[in-house]
């Protein structure tokens, strides 16, 4: 965590010097649109940055977490938009949004990390297959007697229920029980930092929620996560 803190401040800096300077950059070429859209793309970018560097603070237990009223579904179809963008177009990108609002307390940054986190590592399980398709699934769940004998720790009589499914490679067995730990990858060398679903792990826990990966090598993976739902205060 202090490393992760340490390396997280660092960036920080050096992402407000590229808003600094993307700022001024945009001044001198207010004449030419191509090159403007060019900056504002960049700055689209640098800002979508550091909203990861405050996941990797709030990571680090270095930042403020910001709990506050949200319907989950409705913030889901905006991050939707964002996740299109990660997915190349050869990959079928399926969504199951249900209708109702899911109102959960959370926190939007940690959220959306951890769909750009799963939805990234579906993407690169399926690459190489044949029908690469990630299907992302958004509706209410009433816990069952199964589900409570398997998750004595559930005390919320619903929750909202976020599935990614995969089609993918699957994480091989021996990898299945280390792979929320910060650091592991089952990745090649330059391919991942380890720190994604151990990142996605710490903010179900953050949202008093609780988080299910069901996976076989060569048939994909599914992460399955819930987060209590409460009452609308409207």
């Amino acid at each position: 965590g202090t490393l992760v803190g340490g390396i997280a401040h660092d960036f920080n800096n050096v992402l407000a010097g590229i808003m600094g300077n993307l700022y001024l950059a945009k001044k001198k070429v207010l004449d030419n649109p191509e090159a403007t859209k060019k900056l504002a793309n960049i700055e689209t970018l640098s800002a979508r940055a550091a909203e990861m560097i405050k996941q990797m603070l709030t990571f680090a237990r270095k930042d403020t977490v910001r709990i506050q009223e949200l319907s989950l579904t409705s913030f889901i179809k905006e991050v939707i938009k964002l996740l299109h963008t990660s997915v190349p177009e050869n990959i079928s990108f399926k969504e199951n949004i249900c209708s109702e609002p899911l109102f959960i307390k959370g926190d939007a940054t940690q959220l959306q990390q951890v769909l750009m986190n799963l939805i990234n590592n579906a993407r690169d399980a399926v690459d190489g297959i044949e029908h690469p398709c990630i299907i992302l699934t958004v509706e209410a769940f009433q816990p069952d007697i199964e589900f409570l004998e398997y998750h004595p720790e559930a005390d919320a009589p619903s929750y909202a229920y976020i599935r990614i499914q995969d089609n993918g490679c699957g994480i091989p067995k021996d990898s299945l029980a280390r792979i929320l730990e910060p650091f592991f990858t089952t990745k090649a060398p330059g391919k991942g930092t380890g720190l994604g679903l151990s990142q996605v792990f710490g903010a179900v826990q953050t949202h008093q929620g609780i988080l299910d990966i069901q996976s076989i090598e060569g048939s994909g993976s599914t992460f399955h996560i819930y987060i209590p739902q409460i009452s609308s205060s409207d």
